[in-house]
């Protein structure tokens, strides 16, 4: 009697030839991707263009003031310029730097808060026209924010007027009038509470002050839910988006009288 072939001696017995031929192929493949990558590895990007340079105008501009950015390069960038505000140019075109020997001018007015301003002009890496390299400067913007902070203040905080929101990574520097007449009598039963903006010295605000914890009569600013000592001179990254509020870290604020004379700058 004849019998059915089994169909895993089969298997077994064309197994081999098979692992053979994947070998096989699977060696030329490697190869293959191998001598690919050496070749990735040699062939530098050709990139379009690349940003060289910038030079300002003016490094020393007052708010509404306009000024221009030259950015120089060469061959055909796709470019951005921020300029440290949280505004940019970015037109989303390619610049031929052949057209402009003598740079691209770019235009722009500071509004908002001073200080000074990091700025950079950089290529963008996108597509047939992509572009390399990048220019830096800094850009003294003037002249200082000035605020009476005139007591009594109600309520406890109050939002810097005429101001946009502050970026988080932002520096902000406060400082105050330093003339030692210029504080606030806080109305003490038995005087001798009058402070600038350090407030009491080596003093802890206890619970039922606004700010528990921080100096008492001393200035304080808020940015949405950051809250940080204030002073005569302080400085402090913001840590998130919001606008900013000044306070002062008193229980009873009826009974004050006086001022605090304070300057703010923004530094990007």
């Amino acid at each position: 009697m004849r019998h059915a072939s089994n169909p895993v001696n089969e298997k077994s017995e064309i197994t081999p030839v098979r692992r053979a031929h994947h070998r096989k192929v699977a060696a030329l493949f490697v190869a293959a991707c191998a001598f690919y990558l050496v070749l990735l590895g040699c062939t530098p990007h050709k990139y379009a263009g690349s940003v060289d340079s910038m030079t300002v105008s003016n490094t020393g501009p007052k708010l509404d003031e306009k000024i221009v950015f030259t950015v120089k390069g060469t061959g055909n960038c796709s470019l951005r310029v921020d300029f440290g505000d949280n505004t940019f140019f970015d037109p989303g075109g390619f610049y031929d730097f052949s057209k402009w020997p003598d740079g691209l001018p770019v235009e722009h007015t500071y509004t908002g808060w001073p200080g000074t301003k990091s700025v950079v002009a950089y290529g963008i890496a996108d597509g047939p026209g992509d572009c390399s390299g990048s220019a830096r400067s800094s850009i003294l913007v003037g002249p200082r924010y000035a605020l009476a902070f005139v007591a009594p203040l109600l309520p406890v905080c109050g939002l810097v007027p005429d101001q946009p929101q502050l970026i988080a990574g932002w520096n902000v520097h406060i400082t105050t009038n330093p003339d030692p007449r210029v504080k606030i009598d806080f109305g003490c039963i038995l005087s001798g509470c009058t402070y600038d903006a350090d407030g009491e010295p080596n003093s802890v605000a206890p619970a039922e002050f606004p700010f528990p914890g921080l100096h008492k009569y001393s200035l304080v600013i808020k940015i949405g839910t950051q809250v940080v000592q204030g002073g005569t001179d302080v400085s402090f990254v913001v840590d998130q988006i919001g606008a900013m509020e000044l306070c002062v870290n008193d229980d009873v604020l009826s009974g004050n009288s006086g001022a605090w004379g304070i300057f703010i700058e923004v530094n990007t």
